[in-house]
């Protein structure tokens, strides 16, 4: 297999096919992609350059889908335009490479002077069309061969490029040593290919749009950086990076955020990767969701990949069989005349032309996984989408902090105003005070004004003093006004964010079903609650029971459309009136009573929890908690139904169902946890959901709700 480098440019953007076609190249065989002159003379850069014992080949790579015809060197056409980049104006791909080789011959200094007239240029087509054309009369372009327009040599696939570029050379000597081919990569700063491949695909979080024909850039520690373009699926698969930290960005979407955004590190030759971006106006608690929905998506595709290394050295014999019977299928439809009019078998070589790439893909990946370590893929793959989502929770937590924040602001703010009106009550007292002293002043100046001119500038001092007072009482009396608006725009600020996370225009029926299934996982949790508190397990009623009720509370406000931390259910607890002193005072007293069994501290435990999944309910229903009456009657119906010894029964053997589950997991408190017991009673309980919604929530309690 031959060498492959990269140049000093870095970018490597060639098809996997084509590296791998590239690599497929005789062992003593140099290949530099995407050089760029070092010495500054010239900006064009070369897609790859073979250097062999005779020749130096400076190849151009073009990728097209629509059928070419290529008339002459100056004029190929696709779907009836010009083929053209914008370098001097616009050059046909026969111009351009012509050109860069003689920008090229100039850079080539010293002692690599003596191989500018070794130099041979190519235009290769990366994609074989059965319907591409050459010449005037549009021939056929048969890949085992190359086609000449003038001045370079045209390929046409991959499938033959040794073969012809052997031929090419072959009238020439073995002239270039090792020497001199060690001397050309230093001196264009070319480093081996590394060993990493990086695939995956590219979507937009929110909507999951696949974006096709996305340029994504990889930089390196080293900063050097590669490039590729997605498919029309949004899949990349990019070859040859070094096994280094490397970040990558999207350029072509500058507004849109990259997710993950933390540095990828690969620990094995492979990296699986899914990179979401994520609009601006999309909230961080909703990225937070939709990546936590991504995680499951993004593990399928990963174990998708492993598979291939099952049975690898059979499957390969297989691929390998397949590309043969393929390529001999393509070589004799190939074969048939008059091929060039016939667009349905044109068609179908195409189909499989397309097929033999489909299986080199295949080929490739199932050689890249067979001696991978399994885990360390599926950990390169999923770190950095874990990683993201702790950082997300992190500023999610801090944005809900300086809610917080703002509200005991708002609330500092309705206590100064409140002391400003206060103040403002005692300087319209105080003024009135003033005016009063002012008018005896005024009079007794005027009686005394002939007896003493003393007398008269006293009183013109206390009318200045009292003018004064009343400046004074006017500018904090508009204080106080603004005071009081600022409070009032807070005090709305407030109610509306109350008023928008309220539950609002629920019908009868919709209520009944969010209280029928609040109250059917609020049975689950006290029957399992009120086995556990009866085992011989140290503080059960604080590392597992307590953990179960406040899970109960944050799901309760799921199902209402509200998301809540553990802190903030707690919050809440206080805020409906429970506290869990008295649950456990009653739990530890029955474990003291040798010989009791299921009495009255689970039943107490079970209407616990049920009391409290009604009070919740009734809390995000209503935007209140229930007033003592309502509790009262909720107590009441709860007891109506423990009386029922078919109910007990069936809360004891619910129970005790849920406790086998929580025992084979260990006792485990996390929410995945929690709700993989509780779903497996999730039918069962149903029926007793809707009955103790019933009871404690007839028509008549509803109606007066």
């Amino acid at each position: 297999m031959a060498t492959l480098y990269y140049g000093n440019n870095g970018v490597v953007d060639l098809k996997p096919g084509t590296l791998d076609a590239l690599r497929r190249l005789p062992k003593g065989w140099d290949i530099i992609l995407n050089l760029r002159p070092a010495n500054g003379k010239t900006a064009r850069e070369l897609d790859a350059v073979v250097i062999t014992e005779r020749a130096v080949h400076v190849l151009e790579f073009k990728r097209r889908k629509d059928p070419i015809t290529i008339v002459s060197d100056s004029r190929w056409l696709c779907n009836g335009r010009e083929i053209r980049n914008t370098v001097g104006g616009g050059e046909s791909p026969a111009e351009q490479v012509y050109n860069s080789d003689k920008a090229f011959q100039e850079a080539l200094t010293g002692k690599l002077a003596k191989l500018r007239p070794l130099t041979l240029p190519w235009v290769v087509l990366e994609n074989f069309n059965a319907k591409n054309r050459i010449g005037n009369e549009a021939h056929r372009m048969p890949a085992e061969k190359w086609h000449d327009p003038g001045w370079v040599k045209v390929i046409h696939g991959l499938d033959h490029l040794e073969t012809l570029l052997s031929r090419r050379e072959e009238s020439m000597s073995k002239c270039i040593t090792d020497a001199d081919a060690d001397q050309f990569r230093r001196h264009f700063g070319a480093k081996p290919l590394g060993q990493l491949t990086v695939q995956g695909v590219v979507l937009v979080l929110d909507s999951r749009e696949r974006l096709g024909d996305a340029r994504l850039k990889f930089t390196t520690n080293s900063k050097v950086s590669f490039e590729v373009l997605t498919d029309e699926n949004g899949a990349f698969e990019l070859q040859g990076l070094p096994l280094e930290p490397f970040e990558v960005e999207v350029p072509d979407y500058p507004n849109l955020r990259v997710l993950p955004g933390s540095t990828f590190k690969a620990h094995t030759e492979l990296l699986v990767m899914h990179l979401f971006l994520v609009r601006p106006q999309v909230s961080e608690e909703r990225v937070r969701e939709l990546l936590q929905g991504e995680l499951q998506s993004v593990q399928q595709d990963v174990e998708a990949v492993l598979a291939l290394a099952q049975d690898a050295e059979g499957r390969l014999e297989r691929l390998e069989a397949a590309l043969v019977e393929t390529r001999q299928s393509i070589a004799a439809m190939l074969a048939v005349p008059g091929l060039q009019n016939n667009e349905v078998m044109q068609e179908t070589i195409n189909g499989l032309a397309a097929r033999v790439e489909q299986l080199e893909r295949e080929r490739r990946q199932t050689a890249a996984t067979s001696h991978l370590d399994t885990d360390l893929v599926r950990r390169d793959a999923l770190e950095p989408l874990h990683l993201e989502l702790t950082a997300l929770g992190q500023r999610v937590a801090a944005a809900e902090q300086q809610l917080v924040t703002v509200g005991e602001v708002a609330g500092r703010a309705q206590q100064d105003a409140r002391r400003a009106y206060r103040k403002v009550e005692h300087l319209e007292v105080r003024v009135e005070n003033v005016f009063d002293t002012a008018n005896d002043a005024h009079r007794t100046a005027q009686r005394a004004t002939e007896q003493a001119s003393s007398a008269t500038r006293s009183a013109e001092h206390s009318a200045a003093s009292a003018r004064q007072a009343q400046g004074h009482a006017a500018q904090s009396e508009a204080e106080a006004r603004r005071a009081a608006q600022d409070a009032a725009v807070s005090r709305e600020a407030q109610q509306g964010l109350l008023d928008l996370e309220r539950t609002k225009y629920l019908t009868e029926e919709e209520r009944r079903a969010k209280r029928a299934e609040a109250l059917k996982l609020s049975a689950i949790v006290g029957a399992a609650g009120g086995i556990i508190s009866m085992q011989p397990i140290p503080f059960a009623d604080n590392v597992i029971l307590t953990p179960m009720q406040i899970w109960l509370v944050v799901r309760i406000g799921q199902m209402y459309g509200q998301s809540m931390t553990q802190d903030a259910a707690l919050k809440l607890l206080g805020t409906l009136g429970f506290g869990f002193a008295a649950q456990h005072a009653t739990v530890a007293l029955y474990k003291l009573i040798p010989g009791l069994t299921f009495g009255l501290g689970p039943f107490t435990v079970f209407g616990f929890t049920v009391l409290l999944g009604a009070m919740t309910a009734t809390f995000y229903e209503r935007g209140r908690k229930a007033s003592k009456e309502e509790r009262n009657a909720m107590l009441r119906g709860i007891k109506t139904l423990l009386r029922d010894k078919a109910f007990a029964q069936e809360v004891r053997d619910m129970g005790l169902e849920a406790f086998s589950e929580f025992k084979a997991r260990g006792y485990k408190t996390r929410p995945d946890d929690l709700k993989a017991v509780f779903d497996t009673l999730s039918e069962r309980a149903r029926p007793m959901g809707d009955r103790v919604e019933r009871e404690l929530f007839g028509e008549d309690r509803g109606s007066r709700a």
